[in-house]
């Protein structure tokens, strides 16, 4: 649920950049988003960046998987061609890229994959070849998941 928040306030933000690089005036609502992110937001990062730092520490301490990176990377490519447009929806699956490196790539990527599936699925791009490839890639991954489930007992093996 935070996700579609953060999105929805990153269309309205993104919205009112442009329109004060077109108008060359502030609005009244881009201010009002500044002074709420001012006030809310960050005390709340501040507060939590010690825990956060941590965190990263400990799950990267051998090093930050590129591979992870990688796979939200490609996730929003293919959502930009499907979509064909720099719009919320793209954008939204990029926003999963810092929770990746902050809380490792695989509950993540689930998270992001999930995202972009609910808006193929509420915007009819079901019958993409893009999308289509991707759900025969998850097909290919998942036989040799269960078989790895069946012969050792797990399936991350």
């Amino acid at each position: 649920m935070l996700a579609f928040l953060v999105v929805i306030f990153f269309k309205i933000v993104s919205n009112e950049c442009i329109n004060i690089l077109r108008s060359k005036k502030i609005g009244k609502m881009f201010l009002w988003f500044l002074f709420l992110l001012i006030i809310f937001v960050f005390p709340v990062l501040f507060s939590v960046a010690g825990k956060v730092y941590d965190k990263i520490y400990i799950y990267y301490g051998d090093g930050l998987k590129f591979f992870d990176v990688v796979n939200v990377f490609a996730l929003f490519v293919l959502v930009f061609l499907v979509f064909r447009r720099w719009d919320f929806r793209v954008w939204g699956v990029l926003l999963f890229l810092p929770f990746v490196i902050v809380l490792g790539g695989s509950r993540v990527n689930v998270m992001a994959v999930s995202f972009a599936f609910y808006f193929f699925i509420v915007y009819r791009k079901m019958a993409s070849p893009f999308v289509l490839l991707m759900l025969f890639y998850f097909v290919f991954k998942s036989y040799f998941y269960v078989s790895s489930i069946v012969l050792h007992g797990d399936g991350f093996v």
